[in-house]
Parts: structure tokens; sequence; C-alpha cells
């Protein structure tokens, strides 16, 4: 609406920041022609809240002490809060410097005002402190403000929110130039997140504006309030003294009750009846937090008083107050006051709060600490897991990116192995070959990977794997398996299904050498070609399942391998595997699979179906920091098409322990137990293997 302007000259007007007194009283000026808003909040001129009121000030222009009275309207019904726009007619805007003026509410009208002109012209009245901003589109406010402070903190958020949008504008224009250029995708996904922050701390700059505002308003109205209770009469003022005091008892009830819609009104009335009375001001702004008038409840809380004794209730409040609005450094220093507190509750809650806010901000050593301190000063047992649960959760952040800084990883183990019953079958699947003679058995594995794309949704790490066995018997050596793989697994990281989501598809080549010759030579049994594609879902916090098909294309290269016994197959594996945490702090957990096997070999005697099902349980042994676990897996191998029908069932109940000894290094036992029954004698067997190992894992 365009303001009526009674002038008693030509107005023309520029501005000074009053807020900016400590810093030389240096001037803002105003260089530009035009309309000019000019907004003041006063809940005294707010006389019908059912519709927009209308009020005036005066604005004189400094130098020449030209005045203009200007006429506000109410923003909204019930807003108090005023504005109207006038028009700059003088020539020199240079030296332009606007002095507002409000008269006194006894003083508004036609007597008074004559009185307050007089007072005017002759200096003997202050004036307000004012702030001459530029909003976003472009339009000039004249914020007029009650206190040097209110203005000052107006001024340094309207600063604040000038540089954040210019550092805004720079992160767009980055991201612009980034995008266009594929070559620059990091510099993009900065320039995205650094925008994403400016804007935040832009909206909270306007919020602490907004407070600003808000907070003038609630102190002309406690001042109102205590002009009036200071005419009253002693015992009119004891009478409405003990009437606050009831109804703050009924609304402290309703508070501690948890009934914040009932308390609220009561808190507001007793306020007004007894203006003087702050000491149930604290309890009034967590009401309002309570109920989500976040901007409200921080006025609330600045204006109780810091007793002493609810000075660390006050600030833990304020720092969930600004957490929730996402002002984050203001929130940050909130709950560090409170963490150094040795209150048993207040204290432990503001140092996970630190942590979450730094666990945001990627500052994972401190956000660790933070939360290390939860754990060493916290009761609670639900914080204590949560804590331990975002400790974890910063390891593998921090792993993560070590990884990543360190593209190659090297895999090394050597184990030694008692093994009751040496089977010859080249890859363990069949149940075949038992020869009735146990042996000691060493064994190295070498795995090297290379992660040549690593990032938060893709990776590609090429993988290569050599497996070597070496029996001490001369008359089981020709069992040893000297196996090399070479992978190239692609995994894509997302969400699918409304589920987080991980996909890999992994192309292999194997070979296998065996001295089946007993000629001290281990030549090539077997190459095989892989495609692996593996589909995992988080299906909650406690349930990732796992749905596998594998195809596999076997080259035999036996000599035995003709006509009914021909052993080159295509190998078709279905496969789902489940992983249950059993406990909140996923110590324990609970893995079964399931799976259905079809080798499609060329011979009839080596074509099978295979059927499996396995579970494994794994807890930790705290007093000696190590992993436990128990598994079975049973098997059920058909021959249907073979010259002699052949079906077996297998089960394999396995233990072992794991500790780590250095972080590079872990030790390992394993114990096994297997027992196959087959309608072939031949193939009927048991047998038991006990094997012990270092593994090592280096990244560099």
């Amino acid at each position: 609406m365009w303001l009526r302007i009674f002038t008693f000259s030509t107005i023309a007007i520029s501005s000074l920041s009053w807020a900016q007194e400590e810093a030389k009283k240096q001037t803002i000026q105003l260089k530009n022609k035009g309309a000019i808003k000019i907004v003041y909040g006063s809940p005294q001129w707010n006389v019908d809240a059912t519709q927009p009121d209308s009020a005036f000030l005066y604005v004189r222009e400094g130098g020449t002490g030209k005045i203009a009275k200007i006429v506000l309207d109410e923003t909204a019904p019930d807003s108090a809060t005023f504005s109207g726009y006038f028009s700059l007619g003088w020539d020199d805007l240079e030296k332009t410097k606007p002095e507002v003026y409000i008269p006194p509410q006894n003083l508004r009208g036609q007597e008074g005002l004559e009185k307050f002109k007089k007072m005017l012209t002759s200096g003997k009245l202050s004036r307000k402190p004012v702030v001459f901003r530029t909003d976003e589109d472009g339009s000039r406010i004249l914020d007029v403000f009650d206190t040097k402070d209110q203005a000052v903190r107006a001024w340094e958020a309207h600063k604040k929110a000038l540089e954040l949008r210019q550092q805004k504008d720079r992160a767009e224009d980055l991201l612009k130039k980034a995008q266009a250029d594929e070559a620059t995708i990091a510099t993009a996904q900065m320039a995205e997140k650094q925008k994403v922050l400016k804007e935040l701390e832009l909206e909270a700059t306007k919020r602490e504006m907004d407070r600003i505002r808000l907070e003038q308003l609630e102190k002309q109205k406690a001042e109102e309030l205590k002009a009036k209770q200071a005419q009253m009469n002693a015992a009119e003022k004891k009478r409405k003294q003990n009437e606050a005091k009831k109804i703050a008892a009924e609304a402290l009830k309703f508070y501690k009750n948890g009934e914040y819609q009932k308390a609220l009104p009561l808190f507001q009335q007793a306020l007004e009846l007894d203006p003087e009375n702050t000491d149930y001001y604290l309890q009034y702004g967590i009401t309002q937090y309570r109920l989500e008038q976040f901007n409200e409840a921080l006025v609330t809380m600045k204006v109780a008083p810091n007793k002493p004794e609810s000075l660390v209730e006050k600030s833990y409040y304020m720092g969930l107050i600004y957490f929730r609005l996402r002002e984050l450094p203001q929130a940050l220093e909130k709950f560090r006051y409170v963490k150094t507190s040795p209150d048993p509750q207040l204290g432990p809650s503001a140092a996970f709060y630190e942590g979450m806010i730094l666990f945001g901000q990627e500052k994972w050593d401190e956000s660790q600490t933070s939360f290390e301190q939860v754990l060493d000063t916290s009761e609670d047992p639900r914080m204590d897991e949560k804590a331990e649960e975002y400790i974890e959760k910063i390891a593998n952040i921090k792993a993560w990116n070590k990884k990543k800084e360190k593209p190659f990883t090297l895999v090394a183990m050597v184990g030694a192995q008692y093994d009751s019953n040496v089977l010859l079958s080249p890859d363990g699947v069949a149940s075949q070959g038992s020869t009735i003679e146990g042996d000691m058995r060493g064994v190295l594995m070498g795995q090297l990977q290379y992660r040549a794309l690593y990032e938060r949704s893709h990776e590609f790490v090429p993988t290569a794997m050599t497996y070597y066995q070496r029996s001490s018997k001369d008359s089981v050596s020709s069992a040893d398996v000297f196996l090399n793989n070479i992978a190239l697994p692609y995994t894509y990281k997302g969400t699918a299904l409304g589920k987080g989501y991980k996909f890999t598809a992994k192309p292999a080549y194997e070979l296998i050498n065996m001295d089946v010759n007993e000629d001290g030579t281990r030549e090539v049994v077997l190459n095989s070609i892989i495609a692996n594609f593996d589909n995992t879902f988080v299906m909650n916090d406690r349930w990732i399942a796992s749905y596998i098909f594998e195809a596999r294309q076997d080259d035999s290269q036996l000599t035995t391998s003709t006509n009914d016994d021909d052993a080159d197959a295509i190998r078709y594996t279905l496969k789902t595997k489940h992983i249950n945490f059993l406990n909140e702090k996923k110590k324990k957990l609970l893995i079964s699979n399931f799976a259905i096997v079809y080798n499609d070999a060329n011979g009839k005697n080596k074509k099978y179906q295979r059927f499996e099902l396995g579970a494994t349980y794994m807890k930790p042994i705290n007093w000696w920091e190590s992993t436990w676990n128990l598994g079975l897996a049973i098997y059920q191998l058909n021959y249907p098409d073979a010259s002699t029908a052949r079906k077996d069932l297998n089960a394999t109940l396995t233990t072992g322990i794991t500790r780590p000894v250095y972080d590079w290094l872990n030790f390992g036992v394993t114990a096994t137990y297997t027992n196959n029954n087959s309608d072939v004698s031949t193939n009927q067997y048991s047998k038991y293997t006990v094997m012990t190992n270092f593994t090592s894992n280096y990244s560099f």
C-alpha cells in the first residue's frame, strides 16, 4: 500500500546506520532516487485485532532540519508491525541523514502533537536508531528500532546476509562453469554443497532479523504492561500478582504433564497480570519450543533472566531451538557450554548434539571426540548405543577416505591346516575323490585391489587374487590347488524400491592348476569365465538382503574329460543371502543363505543339481577383543543322468575365532567337521580340519 505523506517541505532522504556508531560513526549513504519502505513495530499501535491499524511517525533530515510526517499501515491484522513508503526529493542526497522520531502515546493528539513538534525542533527529543538496507528484490528499507543494541544486531545480520548472497551467487556461477566442463565434476559438487550451505545461512540470517523485530515488540509490550502496573494502587497490584501466581501454578502443572497447548495461554495470561515476575519465563519459552514456535521461544528465553540454577537448562533449550532451525553455529555455541556442566542428563545430551552437528559438517575427529564424551558421561543406554553407532559410522567413513587416498590394497594370508581326509575334487563342489588320508598343509593367499573409481555411488575395483596349497605328503600332493583369479567388479550404490541398494556386476577369469599326474608340475586343469550379478538391499536397520545370479563357463583340461565324463560345462547359480542384526549395537548377527546350482555339463556323468542351505551366527567376545562364529552348511547333490545315479547329502559344521593383533594384522583359528552321505560308497566320507592363519591388510 502506498503511504500517505504529509510534509512541511519537499522531502529527500538518504540513510545513516546508527548501529555503526562504534565504528567511527561511518555513514551508509543512499545514492539512488525512488521509494523507501519504512518499518517499525509497536504493540501500542495495534488497537484492533480484526483489521489493519494506522499510525504515524516523523522523519527529519539531519542536515537541513526539514520534517515529514509519515503515515504507516499495519502489515496484517494484529501483526503489530507497521510499514509504509515515502519518496525522495532533495538534491544533495550524499548529505542526507534521516532522523526518526516517534511521539509518545500521550502526545499523539492534536494538542500533544503541537507540543511534540516544538520539542522536536528544539532538539529535546531522542531519535530512534535506524538501519538502512536493500532487500533481495532491490527495494530499499529503513528499519526503525527502540535501542541501539537492536539496531546493531540488525545491521550485523544485514551485512551477513549481503555477504552470504554474494557467496551464494559465486557458488552458483562456479557451479554453472563446473557443470559445463565434464572434467571438473568434483568442482561442481563442491560448488553445489557451498550453494546449499549459503542458502541455509541466509535463511538463518533472515530469521535473526525477524527475531530482532519480534524482540522489539515483546519489550515494548512488557514496558507498557509494567507502566500500567506502576499506576495501580497497592491493593490492586497485589490482587493481580496473586491471581498471576495461581494461573502460573496451573500453567506449570500442565507444563510438567506435557500438556503444552493448555499451558501456553495460561503462561501468557500470568505474564500480562504480573509483568515484573520473570520466574517462569524459561518454562514459557520451553512450552513455545515444544509447540514449535521457535522464533518466539528464542525471544522469550533471551528475555528470561540468567539465573545460575537454570542457566544450563536455558542454554540447552536454546541450543535445541537453533538446531531445529538449522542455525548450527549458534547451536554449537550453546551445546558446548552445556556439555561442560556437571548436569548428568543435559551434559551428555549436549555432547551428543555437538557430535551430530560436527558429523554433518564432516569434522570426523571432533565429532568422534564428542560421541566418546557421551560414552564417558552418559547414564542412558539408548544414547550410548546411538553414540557407538556414530563412532562406527565415523570409523567406516575414515576407512573409506583412507581407501580413496590410497587406491591400492594388498591382502596377504599365511596359514597352516590339518586336514584329516584330503579331497581330490579341484573345486570342492562335487564332494568327490576322498583319499582317506590326513595331512598337514600350508596355505598362502594374496590379493591386490586397485580402486580405479571410488566414489560414493560408483566403484570400479580391478582385483587379482592367488591361492596356493602345499601338502607335506607327496601321496596327497595331487590334491593341492594353485588358483588364480582376475576380476573387474563394478558397483553402483544408491536407492531402489525405496530402500538402500547396491548392485555389483563382476566379470572374472579363473585358472586352477593341480599336479594330477604327480610329476611335480602343476598343470592347468580348469579355466573358467565367470559373470556374477549381486543385488543387495538394506531392508531396514537390522536386515540386509542379497540376491545373486552367477553364470560360470568351465573348460576342463583333464585328459579324462571326454564323452560321458566331459566336465566342460556352464554352471548357473541362483542365491540369496540375508544378514540379520540381533541387537541394537549390531554386534551379534545371523547370516543365512539358500542357493540352487545347476551344472549343465557336456558329459552326463558331470551334470548335476545342487541345493544349498546355510546359517552362521557371529558375536563378539569382549574380554578377548575378538569375534566368534558358528555355522552349519547343508547341501544336497544329485546326478540324475549319470551312468550310476548318485545322490549326496553333505553337512559341515564350522566354528572359528578371529582377533586383531594390529590395525593391519588379524589372527584366526577355524575348525570344521564334514559328513557326506552318498548312495555311491566311494563318495561317502567324513573329515575334520583345523586351521590357523594370519591375515594382513595394507593400503598404499
